[in-house]
């Protein structure tokens, strides 16, 4: 039987995205590995604009903040998984800015230089 491609075209990342407001982003923080964080964006105009979940202080928010001032690039990923046919998912590759805190949350915007996707729906038989 021949692979079945699941990748999500351009247009279906973007309608993905625009139904969707919760996230994971990755950063560099300095340390080992990314920093990740949980997080909500809405979508105008191709830019993500993400506000991350209260992870701690607001000490925590301007750390995030420094971090990401000294190197903006993130990656930030949506996805589902209601059922198997349903699970889907678009990694989002970007450079945060404007970046602020507010109320001890980390704010950015995002502006997509690559992403990829994919939709389990694309492996159900279309015959049935």
């Amino acid at each position: 039987m021949p692979k079945r491609d699941i990748r999500m075209s351009d247009a279906e990342i973007a309608a993905f995205l625009g139904r969707h407001s919760g996230c994971v982003f990755g950063y560099n923080d300095g340390g080992p590995a990314p920093a990740v964080r949980a997080g909500t964006y809405t979508l105008a105009g191709g830019v993500l604009r993400v506000t991350a979940v209260p992870a701690g202080t607001a000490e925590t928010a301007g750390a995030a903040v420094r971090a990401l001032r000294a190197d903006p690039r993130v990656y930030l990923l949506v996805e589902q998984s209601p059922s198997y046919y349903e699970i889907g998912y678009v990694g989002v590759e970007g450079r945060a800015g404007p970046i602020g805190e507010a109320g001890g949350r980390l704010t950015f915007d995002l502006t997509p230089h690559r992403a990829a996707g994919a939709s389990f729906a694309k492996l159900r038989d279309p015959g049935g």
